[in-house]
């Protein structure tokens, strides 16, 4: 029987025992049907979200682009205290690559998404020779701060990315 990746993951998912587990996945599988799936089987999410869900990129966006309470004081106080920030920087192949993840829940209560907890942003800033590229992508996940600080999610997105990279080498 034929199936698209959507349906075969969903079915996936109802089959795995992900309670205390974190799926970590691509734009392909942010989906509100995918991210209920695994809040209702005590599981967590750290997915991207890309253009497939245009609403939730442009709120997302919103907050890491915002002047916040219209720039007083206490409205920039009070956004930076909610905000969390960790890097890593790496060397080899001829190449410099620094990687900064800023996580926020100011949206917690505000996104219409199952689960949310916090949002990310990760800037990937690479440099090789004399060309130097950036990248901006955003996460949703529904670990709260307390099982994920930035440093924690930058390492799970990280792990995964790296998993699938070196998997693909040694086929």
């Amino acid at each position: 029987e034929k199936t698209n990746e959507h349906k075969a993951a969903l079915d996936l998912l109802r089959e795995m025992v992900l309670k205390g587990r974190v799926i970590v996945g691509d734009a392909m599988f942010c989906q509100r049907d995918l991210c209920q799936q695994v809040i209702d089987c005590e599981g967590d999410y750290l997915i991207a979200v890309k253009e497939n869900q245009p609403g939730l990129l442009r709120e997302i966006q919103l907050e890491f682009h915002s002047d916040p309470a219209g720039g007083s004081p206490y409205g920039l106080r009070e956004h930076a205290a909610d905000r969390q920030t960790a890097s890593t920087l790496d060397k080899g192949h001829g190449r410099l690559e620094r990687r900064t993840l800023t996580s926020t829940t100011a949206l917690t209560g505000d996104l219409d998404w199952p689960g949310v907890k916090q949002v990310c942003r990760i800037e990937r800033e690479r440099t090789i020779g004399d060309k130097k590229t950036v990248e901006v992508v955003y996460y949703v996940t529904s670990l709260p701060r307390s099982k994920a600080n930035a440093a924690t999610l930058l390492s799970l997105v990280r792990d995964h990315w790296g998993a699938i990279e070196n998997g693909l080498h040694y086929i």
